[in-house]
């Protein structure tokens, strides 16, 4: 992918896309890696993008043949070798466990890459070099050890065993036949003798079999000295240990030489897994509520049912219903119009929310959703004051337009741009961007505002929020604006909200008064 921005901090924040990104929550560590080094695709790789939303849909097989649950366990049991590989790439042969998360990882290999076969044939043809490598560390197990790669190792343990044995028979006949000559009791490997009890003190040091340790203020401690059969076990248990060490270092030698020719393969299968885990993670969110796979269209966005999860998901908490976006946009420029609080900058961050996951190939919240690919999205949004660099909220607006105004192939979103400075000069401003956006078509932009001039507009498309209704409810469906007018509902909407009579009903006369003296321009009203 190429190295551009496709959104920024502020954009990202404002669309509350960490909270959305961490929904989708990979089962491996190879798919946690691959989300987390994930680059969107951009306008130009739409071929690329198709590509990756067939794969992912070929998952459905697999439902089919009610597989889900072999899937997640084999994804979830997955190690992650990336480590050890390149410590074998260095001609370093690890150590035993590192081989034994080695096996693991080829075990649960083996059994994705039989279940995805059937929909990438890489991984098909991939299946017998898992195996080879498989009856190399034995493959009637999931589990490893050297000992099962080398009848001389299996040999050595058990000479070791039969050595140990033999000691532990010895040293316990030992012990039993001291604890009868001296009346006293062994605690593990060690004689406890109180120092009042002088006699049997010196019956102990003076005693060939026995050697003194410590000695405490209360008591003196002994342990058993070797026998000469005891130390020829010790020198033999020892000489075996060395020669198990010595055949240890042959079996991992021979099994980094064994596995070498194979290294970029299992580099190869260790990206495949995170890849294809990616996808049923994506392929699993969207069963888990009305989701649908984006559609390409070169000339617009074309927008069914949309919702914006995080509102909705806190709505659905509150019992609240949440009302679907169904829209179009085409480049060049659709303005938005709307009462207060009627839902116009949930609209954005709507359209907002779905371009950004399907520029991922990821299946997105709507009915049906057609689009076409960008180079980037960009908000501006009127919360955007840099306290720390002492720039107002206008300030920003304005250094965000300057820096992204001449881009090409972008969505880009404006929420009631400059109405944090002179409604007069506001307007104007306001006006001169939607008029250059919207002859140059050369992106999709939105802009939600209350200027009516800009609803005025014959290039561009034009919608509203239904917005108050007559019975006094809320109305949050959108639909083309053909009036080109700018709802007024910002006096009822203050009276529902607790603001005193007497205060709305001079507000009215004031209104009144000024549109009938032209003092107050419907252009430039700001409800």
């Amino acid at each position: 992918m190429q190295n551009r921005e496709w959104m920024d901090r502020i954009t990202a924040e404002w669309l509350e896309w960490s909270w959305i990104w961490n929904q989708l929550t990979p089962l491996s560590p190879q798919g946690k890696a691959h989300k987390k080094n994930l680059k969107p695709f951009f306008k130009g790789q739409e071929v690329e993008w198709q590509a990756e939303i067939e794969r992912t849909k070929k998952l459905e097989e697999l439902l089919q043949q009610e597989k889900r649950a072999e899937m997640e366990e084999a994804f979830t049991k997955l190690k992650d070798p990336s480590f050890f590989i390149q410590l074998l790439q260095k001609g370093e042969a690890g150590a035993e466990t590192d081989w034994f998360h080695l096996k693991q990882f080829l075990w649960e290999v083996r059994k994705l890459f039989h279940y995805l076969g059937s929909m990438d044939t890489e991984l098909a043809s991939s299946l017998d070099k898992v195996e080879q490598l498989i009856q190399i560390l034995a493959a009637d197990q999931s589990s490893f050890a050297l000992s099962d790669f080398s009848k001389r190792l299996q040999e050595y343990h058990q000479e070791k065993v039969r050595a140990n044995l033999a000691l532990q028979q010895i040293t316990e006949e030992r012990k039993q036949r001291l604890e009868e000559e001296l009346a006293l009791s062994f605690q593990g490997t060690h004689l406890f003798v109180s120092l009042k009890d002088q006699r049997r003190v010196e019956q102990c040091l003076q005693h060939k079999e026995l050697m003194k340790v410590r000695e405490t203020p209360f008591e003196m401690v002994f342990s058993l000295s070797p026998s000469q059969e005891e130390k020829a076990f010790h020198e033999q248990i020892e000489e075996m240990e060395r020669a198990i060490a010595a055949e240890e270092k042959s079996c991992l030698e021979a099994l980094l030489k064994a596995f070498t020719p194979y290294l970029q393969d299992l580099e190869q299968w260790n990206r495949w897994v995170g890849e294809w885990d990616w996808r049923w993670t994506k392929f699993t969110w969207l069963l888990n509520e009305e989701r649908s796979w984006p559609v390409l269209d070169p000339r617009k966005i074309h927008i069914q049912q949309g919702r914006y999860l995080p509102l909705e998901k806190r709505l659905q908490k509150e019992g609240k219903l949440y009302t679907p976006l169904s829209v179009e946009l085409e480049y060049g420029l659709t303005t938005l119009v709307g009462s207060n609080m009627g839902g116009k900058s949930v609209t954005l961050k709507t359209m907002a929310l779905l371009v950004a996951l399907a520029h991922y190939a990821l299946p997105v919240p709507a009915r049906s959703f057609c689009m076409s690919l960008v180079e980037r999205m960009v908000a501006i949004h009127g919360d955007q004051e840099n306290i720390e660099e002492g720039v107002s909220t206008f300030g920003s607006e304005m250094l965000r337009l300057a820096e992204y105004v001449h881009g090409h192939h972008q969505l880009f979103l404006m929420d009631e741009l400059a109405r944090g400075t002179n409604p007069q000069e506001g307007e104007v401003l306001a006006l001169a961007l939607a008029e250059h956006m919207a002859r140059e078509k050369t992106q999709l932009c939105v802009m939600v505002t209350h200027f009516s001039r800009l609803s005025a507009l014959s290039e561009a498309k034009h919608y509203r929020v239904v917005g108050l209704e007559a019975e006094g409810h809320m109305n949050y469906v959108l639909v083309e604006n053909e009036e080109q007018d700018v709802p007024r509902h910002a006096l009822i909407m203050a009276e529902k909200l607790g603001v005193p009579t007497e205060i709305i009903k001079r507000a009215h006369d004031l209104l009144e008064e000024g549109e009938s003296h032209g003092a107050i321009r419907s252009g430039s009203e700001q409800n």
